[in-house]
């Protein structure tokens, strides 16, 4: 079974020698991963894990979403939000409380935080400006974070390791509980406890409705780790 610095390892011996693949989701340490990119590449990567268990297509996706193959959407994106978000907005209600996946850490204006978005987008005109007055510059902060994300790897596992250590309780809210279950399969690997529900799943604990939800989720040893390389789009 592949870990995962051998999945990454594996993606970007392909990448580089095949056709242009990304580890795009990173879902499960060890465990679940998506991965988009060129077509030739992608058929390479699923030979070379030979297990069909280690291999889901994902159906209807054609778009190698939060890949470097979209950077180049990136100023359009950005110029849609400028559009969208008003001048004065107010940010303080997100400091230390949201955490984008672009970075995996909370949102902050600062040097050290707008240095973490550097890193991950380069030394882009609107990244260097920010650094250098990150108060001055909060709307602009968060319009890059979303504009870079779409084109940028979603780090969910480092963001529900960081939620692991700050929250008492989770609750996701949407159609259906996929990271609800994403946390709670982390959530066996850590010695966190904490609640984690959904919104419909767990409507009546939510509204109190219904009896108190406790849930604690046990740590467990891993056994053989696998990667599970889900194949999410092609661009060629």
């Amino acid at each position: 079974g592949l870990d995962h610095a051998g999945l990454e390892r594996l993606v970007a011996e392909i990448g580089a020698e095949v056709a242009p693949i990304y580890v795009v989701n990173l879902n499960l340490r060890d465990r679940q991963y998506s991965v988009a990119g060129d077509r030739v590449g992608l058929s390479a990567l699923k030979a070379a894990l030979k297990s069909p268990a280690a291999w889901l297509d994902l159906a209807g996706i054609d778009v190698p979403f939060h890949s470097p193959l979209l950077r180049d959407g990136v100023p359009a994106f950005r110029a849609v939000l400028e559009r969208c978000f008003p001048t004065d907005i107010d940010l303080r209600p997100l400091l230390g409380r949201y955490v984008p996946n672009l970075v995996a850490e909370p949102f902050e204006l600062t040097a050290n935080f707008v240095q973490a978005m550097i890193e991950v987008c380069g030394e882009t005109p609107e990244l260097l400006a920010a650094r250098a007055a990150p108060e001055a510059h909060a709307r602009s902060l968060l319009i890059e974070l979303l504009a870079w994300q779409f084109a940028s790897p979603v780090r969910w596992i480092e963001t529900q390791e960081r939620l692991a250590e700050a929250v008492e309780q989770l609750v996701e809210v949407g159609p259906t509980p996929v990271l609800t279950n994403m946390m709670k399969a982390t959530l066996r690997t850590h010695d966190a406890v904490l609640t984690v529900l959904h919104n419909e799943a767990d409507r009546d604990a939510l509204l109190g409705l219904g009896e108190e939800v406790v849930e604690v989720v046990e740590a467990i040893p891993v056994a053989a780790p696998v990667a599970r390389a889900l194949s999410a789009g092609a661009a060629s």
